[in-house]
């Protein structure tokens, strides 16, 4: 029997560039304070900045505006983050023939990365390593992280 899935993390906010920055120091955060290598922490911080911006450019038309969740758990000795927004499923903000490279990139700094993209939305699903060091300093001022539950973050509607 497969042990449970449990949220440690769960970050909600506007699709708006300004998320893309904050969202990555909150899991970076959550991440060193799990004890993860400065290496591993680095491939989460890009994958997540990557994959956030991917939903802010392009998960909703420019006069729409939606949101964006992040939640992260443990899935055995893997590190499992999800990215996903409620946007249509088409790709919105792209030009005829503009093709980026973030989400191959993604795929190749994670142990496994899967994108679905659904008439309700898109989802990234990146599972990274669970391998332990000395926690580091905190990326974000002000940020208080619980270890002992989960901890949701509501970032929709702040000033």
């Amino acid at each position: 029997m497969a042990t449970p899935m449990t949220t440690r993390l769960k970050v909600i906010a506007e699709a708006e560039p300004e998320s893309i920055r904050l969202i990555r120091n909150i899991v970076a955060d959550f991440a060193s304070a799990e004890g993860l290598p400065e290496t591993e922490i680095y491939a989460i911080e890009t994958c997540v900045s990557e994959a956030v911006a991917n939903a802010v450019r392009h998960a909703y038309p420019k006069d729409e505006t939606g949101s964006i969740e992040v939640s992260v758990r443990e899935l055995g000795d893997e590190l499992e983050i999800v990215v996903a927004d409620h946007g249509d499923g088409h790709v919105h903000g792209r030009s005829d023939g503009e093709h980026g490279f973030g989400l191959a990139f993604v795929s190749r700094l994670t142990d496994r990365c899967t994108f679905i993209a659904e008439s309700d939305g898109t989802v990234v699903e990146m599972l990274f390593p669970l391998r332990h060091s000395e926690p580091t300093s905190s990326r974000t001022s002000g940020v208080r992280l619980r270890l002992d539950r989960m901890w949701p973050i509501d970032l929709a509607g702040l000033p």
